[in-house]
């Protein structure tokens, strides 16, 4: 089963060279044997709705999509690894990204990096059009998958509008909620990126593996139910 991954850093895994706990991507890919070397799509700090939209059209045969939806607060850039907000990037995550030579520009300094940032902030962000940008992405995402007939497993969060109803797939409002990633301090499931690769500790990611399994065993039965047949 072609099972791919979707969305921010809750869907970040370990690596071979990590010894630290398997996250639900791990006990997923183990499970269904849907292991996937191109990691750069999914698990992504800061990740906007847009990006996820991108990778999604750029992805060929998927048994399943497993989306985490971003939230609308990250504007999606292209030329870099992850995405931005309107705030101005620290010296520690510009220190990382080159690194681990994660910037394809390889000039960029943290002064230029701001300049970017600021400049966006000045001349092209306003809070609606950004949500415009969220929303419009989403229902791209929804629609591609409903035309192109991917089984599809979005998790949302309590940001999506009311008005939003997905034509595609299975939709869980309460798994991201109990983990609580945009407050992830209030979780008793979160330990830090430091402990586990997506920040959730073992009992967190059994949980959500538990929940796609359900999901992907009865992924029919879920569906008539949506549909009240």
């Amino acid at each position: 089963m072609n099972i791919r991954f979707f969305g921010h850093s809750l869907t970040k895994y370990k690596t071979k060279k990590d010894n630290s706990i398997d996250t639900f991507v791990n006990i997923i890919q183990e499970k269904y044997q849907c292991y996937d070397a191109n990691n750069s799509y999914y698990g992504i700090g800061a990740c906007s709705e847009e990006r996820i939209l991108f990778y999604l059209k750029k992805q060929k045969d998927i048994s399943m999509a497993i989306i985490f939806h971003a939230i609308p607060t990250y504007v999606f850039v292209p030329g870099f690894v992850q995405d931005i907000t309107k705030s101005k990037f620290s010296k520690d995550e510009m220190n990382y990204w080159k690194k681990t030579n994660k910037i394809l520009a390889e000039d960029l300094t943290l002064d230029k990096a701001n300049d970017i940032v600021t400049d966006n902030k000045q001349y092209f962000y306003h809070q609606d059009l950004q949500m415009n940008r969220f929303t419009g992405a989403m229902i791209q995402i929804d629609q591609y998958c409903t035309a192109k007939q991917i089984p599809v497993i979005h998790f949302t969060h309590n940001r999506v509008p009311d008005w939003i109803k997905f034509t595609s797939g299975i939709v869980d409002k309460e798994i991201v909620s109990k983990m609580d990633f945009t407050h992830n301090h209030l979780t008793p499931y979160f330990i830090g990126y430091e402990n586990s690769a997506n920040g959730i500790n073992k009992e967190g990611n059994i949980i959500i593996a538990d929940k796609i399994i359900e999901y992907v065993e009865n992924y029919d039965k879920f569906i008539f139910e949506k549909k009240g047949v």
